[in-house]
């Protein structure tokens, strides 16, 4: 393995976001019975890994509904830290490749 903590802040450590993967699985294991995960830019990146209950989307209509967000930070998305709290991260090093966010405030 291969040490990337000189890498983090200079490189985009993961531009093709694979690291949604590992983030999904963790919504597989901690969501509710048909939560809404939002998966910006590409929801076929988590699909062949979600469970089946769950429904993935990229949509910005549904964001108001969504229970779950994948934050892919080489592509910068980012939630509102006072709707949302950091529940999963994949990490790297001291390098945060994907966070994975619960809503705290309920959708509406």
């Amino acid at each position: 393995m291969c040490d990337i903590d000189g890498a983090d802040g200079q490189f985009g450590l993961d531009h093709l976001c694979i690291s949604y993967r590992e983030a999904i699985e963790a919504v597989d294991r901690i969501g509710l019975v048909g939560s809404l995960a939002m998966v910006p830019h590409d929801p076929s990146l988590v699909e062949p890994y979600a469970r089946p209950d769950l429904v993935v989307a990229d949509s910005q209509a549904l964001f108001p509904k969504v229970n779950y967000y994948l934050s892919c930070t080489s592509r910068g998305d980012e939630v509102d830290p006072a709707a949302f709290k950091d529940v999963y991260d994949v990490v790297r090093g001291k390098a945060v490749l994907t966070q994975g966010w619960q809503r705290i405030k309920s959708p509406r």
